[in-house]
């Protein structure tokens, strides 16, 4: 069972969005250190990661440095609408947003040259 679970967690560090290619390297670190953190499968915010990027969540660098999540709206595999991704973001990020904004601080840190926005 421990052989699976790594091989699936591995597998979801990588980015599942590799399309998008200006954030790919930071969301598959994202990935990865929110599977460290959160080893479990379902209904952790590792899950809602990986959701909203499979839905084309972006990372951006914020005025002040930090980072955000801007969504992709209206395109293939995409939100439809803003008020879809301000829904799941409300719903499964926000809950969380002090447990990965340190995850964020630290990609931030280690991938410097992020587009602002």
């Amino acid at each position: 069972m421990n052989e699976v679970k790594l091989t699936f967690m591995s597998h979801c560090t990588v980015d599942p969005r590799p399309e998008f290619r200006d954030d790919s390297l930071m969301w598959s670190r994202l990935l990865q250190l929110a599977a460290e953190r959160w080893p479990e499968w379902f209904w952790t915010p590792w899950a809602y990661l990986w959701s909203a990027r499979c839905h084309g969540a972006r990372l951006q660098n914020k005025r002040g440095g930090s980072l955000k999540f801007s969504p992709t709206i209206g395109e293939v595999d995409t939100w439809p609408t803003r008020a879809d991704w301000e829904e799941m973001r409300d719903a499964y990020l926000e809950p969380h947003a002090k447990a990965i904004a340190p995850l964020l601080s630290r990609v931030r840190t280690e991938f410097r040259k992020a587009p602002v926005g």
